[in-house]
């Protein structure tokens, strides 16, 4: 019975271990996610600031040259060189917000596949946990089944060992029986 409980115990403490293994295993796997993620935010925010940088020239550049094509118009330069300097710098605009774009998709997408890596952890997890389960719920089965056999074959062979008793104790009282009889017979005349 106490190699039961000691039995029981090691299941137990196995289980812990497996448990404490898995949920470091995960711990290590978000640890890391983090990090990227903190990696991906700082290299946003670099990327954001040099975006806001060049925007912020590019409208400085766009208000010299309104500012420039007034003069330009009193010198009489070409309007149409004004515009295609606005429409260049339009176009370089929408190139850095589509960049942004793809760069933010990008970010999305590495995410959900981290999202889907963790959960393909935990899925892997529970179904270790289940199979764990189910074995320690067979070996206890096995156990039991084994105590209640050995019972069994205690209690029979105690009830033999008390017929075998009962059994001796009887011949001895036979033989003791017939002693008498025969020496009381010898002691009769003959």
């Amino acid at each position: 019975m106490s190699e039961t409980k000691g039995f029981t115990f090691q299941e137990e403490k196995a289980e812990f271990k497996a448990q404490v293994y898995l949920l470091e295993k995960e711990k290590t796997s978000l640890e890391l996610q983090l990090s990227s993620r903190e990696a991906q935010e700082q290299a946003y925010l670099v990327q954001i600031e040099h975006f806001k940088s060049e925007f912020q020239e590019q409208a400085e550049l766009i208000d010299k040259l309104k500012a420039s094509n007034i003069n330009q118009k009193n010198v009489g330069i070409n309007e149409s060189e004004t515009a295609e300097k606005i429409n260049k710098l339009k176009s370089r605009i929408q190139e850095l917000v589509q960049t942004i774009e793809k760069v933010t998709k990008n970010s999305e997408m590495s995410a959900q596949q981290s999202v889907e890596f963790v959960n393909d952890l935990k899925r892997t997890n529970s179904a270790l946990v289940i199979a764990f389960e189910k074995a320690k719920k067979k070996q206890q089965t096995k156990v039991k089944k084994l105590e209640m056999q050995m019972s069994s074959l205690t209690e029979r062979h105690n009830a033999q060992v008390r017929m075998l008793k009962q059994r001796i104790a009887m011949l001895e009282n036979e033989t003791g029986h017939r002693l008498l009889q025969t020496s009381s017979s010898s002691d009769l005349p003959i």
